[in-house]
This record gives structure tokens, sequence and C-alpha cells, in this order.
């Protein structure tokens, strides 16, 4: 988790990782900005891979969290290939 930049409103950019190992299915993902309170927006998630993936991982769906508790989260159903581990690099934007 790092923070990246803070603008002159205070509002934020982040970054954060979350590690995946591939199944071969859809997986859900968690990623948890503990620099932030609440994400506004999920500004780009890129991967890295072990071994590195064929294809791209598809993202099908992302969702902010709803509760004051968890409003710092960003969930993802990500597919990625059996035997791959994967590494998500998300970068969001909020206070």
């Amino acid at each position: 988790m790092t923070l990246l930049h803070v603008t002159s409103d205070g509002r934020k950019v982040a970054q954060a990782t979350a590690v995946v190992n591939g199944l071969g299915t859809n997986q859900a993902v968690t990623v948890r900005f503990k620099e932030l309170d609440r994400v506004l927006a999920l500004v780009s998630v890129t991967y890295s891979g072990t071994p590195v993936p064929a294809t791209a991982p598809v993202i099908s769906t992302a969702s902010f969290g709803g509760t004051p508790s968890d409003q710092n989260v960003v969930g993802m159903t990500v597919n990625v290939a059996a035997g791959t581990t994967l590494t998500l690099t998300a970068t969001a934007f909020g206070f």
C-alpha cells in the first residue's frame, strides 16, 4: 500500500496489491486501500504473474464497499489460469 499523491483539496491517489493463486475459474479478489478512508474511483489495475500469463486476466466486475467499515475496499472478480500466481496492483482515487 502506497500513497502516491495528495491534491490541494485533500483527495488522495493510493496504490495497493493483492495476490491471487489461479484455479482456472472466476475468483473474488479484495483490494484494501489502507491510506484511503473512502474509494471514489478505481483508476487502473495492472498485473504480473508467475508464470507469465499467456493471456491477460479478465476483470469481469469491480465494486466499491458500501458500508463505513469497508469504504476503502474494492472487490473484483478475476479469471486467472490454473497454476498461475497473479499479483494485481490497483490504483484508486479517494479521501
